[in-house]
């Protein structure tokens, strides 16, 4: 019987300083998923909103949790760490960071959805400016297109 080993941590420094702290949203209705843990073993996932470092290294989490219920709730990374599953006689870890996963309102998320989460309207002051993106030249072409098609109706 053989250990594997997760491919990446399950909580980064990066990923550390964008968490708020306990208690810090408890007024917000619509609070920013900053990372999501989920089992590939099962339809457990983790989204976590806030958190904190305790006295003994670990780290104590807030946030919605789906799982047997979708619930609000605190959890541990330590326990999230923890967890194994034997598949084919290999010990993996059951439990893992969605890397493609990108800080959003709870609303977003599948869990929120099932909570019945609405998502709340954001003051203007805070609404994030958009990003400068390329439009690809085939995109470019389609809207001079419908202009085109416009002027002439």
């Amino acid at each position: 019987m053989g250990i594997a080993k997760r491919g990446h941590k399950l909580l980064t420094k990066a990923i550390e300083k964008t968490i708020p702290p306990l208690y810090s949203q408890e007024k917000v209705k619509d609070p920013i998923v900053r990372v999501k843990f989920f089992s590939p073993y099962s339809s457990w996932t983790w989204y976590v909103t806030e958190g904190q470092l305790t006295e003994e290294g670990d780290w104590r989490f807030f946030g919605l949790i789906d799982g047997h219920e979708v619930e609000w709730g605190y959890f541990m990374l330590s326990e999230l760490e923890k967890v194994e599953v034997k598949v084919f006689g290999y010990m993996l870890p059951a439990v893992e960071r969605d890397c493609y996963s990108s800080p959003r309102p709870i609303s977003e998320t599948e869990g929120g959805k099932k909570k019945g989460i609405k998502a709340e309207p954001q003051p203007v002051d805070e609404i994030p400016e958009p990003q400068q993106k390329t439009v690809p030249q085939r995109q470019t072409m389609l809207f001079a297109k419908e202009e085109t098609n416009d002027q002439q109706t």
